[in-house]
């Protein structure tokens, strides 16, 4: 062993100081600054504004471990009108090999901001990175609020994926309030490998009925079931040239018939179940649909039962034309068959005889055609009388969409019904 000068000792000791207990104080201190500083958030902000198409602000931003970021009371707001669109408690991003894993906590969402959540979502699907690029979104639960109630939604779970080829965002949910043993899930697909790229989407609500304004509302669909209508099953829809395909099958509840049908001249009251065993959607047309319709207890306008005998070819026992203005029913139960051929639409009423679309009292009211009728003749029969009439054939299809559709115009001579009669 050599012997060090004391001079030598120093040096190394005060080098030692430096380098293990100033430096990393030093450091320490500095980062501390840095991040309760207003300047990594401010430079967050404008990242995430850029990068989400929303303006982002937030109270304060925290580092607690490297590629960990807190964000307290985060909002986002629209870049043009500047109002909510949601706002946040706190969020927790973690970056990692795969992505962005970011946990929401007590986010809350305006539902008439949806669309430029939607165009946020779009413009994210329309991106083809060079590698491929994952974010993971959860939250125990949210809030949406209407101008009329707020309803909340638990274990959700977002994934937006990007590649190259193909993007992907995939949203499951739960509803609180309703028993659901699986999740419901919502997914988007763009692929970007077909000129022009094409959009897939898929509803599944598993085999928990959700209700339908529900599902509306991101869509700014009105809704013409009824509030209180609920659908359970899937939905898939693709985007080619601007034409939407796709298929449906399922179940639609509580559906208000008075609402569904409001905007023609006949009333129809009741609560309907109408199953949906397939639905086939072309160029943006129903073109096949096979299925059901049962409802119980209602009012209609006997001369909705005349042009169900005129324009659908269903027979009577009853003189039709000497009937009350509105009668009552028991039952309204039908199979619906809808191709090429026409629509077919077969009685299910309850009773010995077979064929009955309608009932009062138990006895039969409307008898089933027993034969496909031109799929005009199912609107003619809900607008029967009316001045304006154009040919409805594939050859005026284009021309129809593209010039604007007059209102409903009734003869002078037709007088409003009023009276109604009781069991």
């Amino acid at each position: 062993m050599f012997r060090l000068q004391d001079a030598t000792r120093r040096l190394i000791c005060r080098t030692g100081f430096w380098l293990l207990c100033v430096t990393p104080t030093l450091a320490t201190v500095g980062w501390c600054a840095y991040w309760n500083s207003s300047r990594p958030r401010l430079s967050l902000e404008q990242t995430l504004t850029q990068e989400l198409g929303l303006k982002v602000s937030g109270e304060r931003i925290t580092q607690p471990r490297p590629g960990v970021l807190l964000l307290e009371n985060l909002q986002l707001c629209s870049t043009e009108t500047g109002e909510l669109v949601a706002r946040m408690r706190l969020v927790e991003a973690t970056r990692s090999e795969q992505g962005w894993v970011v946990i929401v906590s007590q986010p809350e969402l305006d539902a008439a901001q949806f669309g430029p959540l939607s165009q946020m979502i779009a413009a994210r699907l329309r991106e083809a990175p060079a590698v491929k690029q994952s974010l993971r979104i959860l939250a125990s639960e949210a809030t949406v609020r209407w101008p009329r109630e707020s309803r909340t939604f638990s274990d959700l779970a977002a994934t937006v994926t990007t590649s190259p080829t193909s993007s992907e965002a995939e949203l499951q949910f739960r509803v609180a309030g309703l028993e659901m043993a699986e999740a419901a899930r919502l997914r988007v697909i763009r692929i970007r490998e077909s000129l022009p790229p094409t959009v897939r989407c898929e509803l599944h609500t598993g085999k928990t009925a959700l209700p339908v304004p529900l599902l509306l509302s991101p869509l700014a669909l009105e809704n013409r079931l009824g509030a209180e209508s609920r659908f359970r099953g899937s939905v898939w829809l693709q985007q080619t040239d601007d034409e939407w395909q796709g298929a449906v099958t399922g179940e639609l509840s509580h559906v208000d018939l008075r609402t569904l049908t409001n905007r023609f001249s006949h009333l129809l009251t009741g609560t309907a179940t109408v199953t949906v065993q397939n639905a086939k959607i072309e160029h943006g047309r129903l073109e096949e649909a096979l299925g059901s319709l049962e409802s119980h207890e209602g009012i209609l306008d006997a001369s909705l039962l005349i042009a169900a005998r005129d324009q659908l070819g269903m027979t009577s026992s009853y003189d039709l034309a000497a009937m009350q203005d509105r009668i009552q029913y028991s039952q309204l139960a039908l199979q619906f068959s809808l191709d090429a051929a026409g629509l077919t639409l077969q009685g299910q009423c309850a009773g010995n005889t077979p064929g009955v679309v309608l009932a009062w009292g138990g006895m039969p009211v409307l008898l089933q055609a027993g034969h496909p009728t031109p799929a005009a003749n199912f609107v003619r029969a809900l607008v029967p009388q009316n001045e304006v009439t154009v040919p409805a054939t594939q050859q005026t299809d284009w021309l129809n969409r593209l010039l604007p559709l007059p209102d409903l115009a009734p003869p002078d001579n037709q007088q409003p019904k009023g009276r109604l009669r009781s069991r």
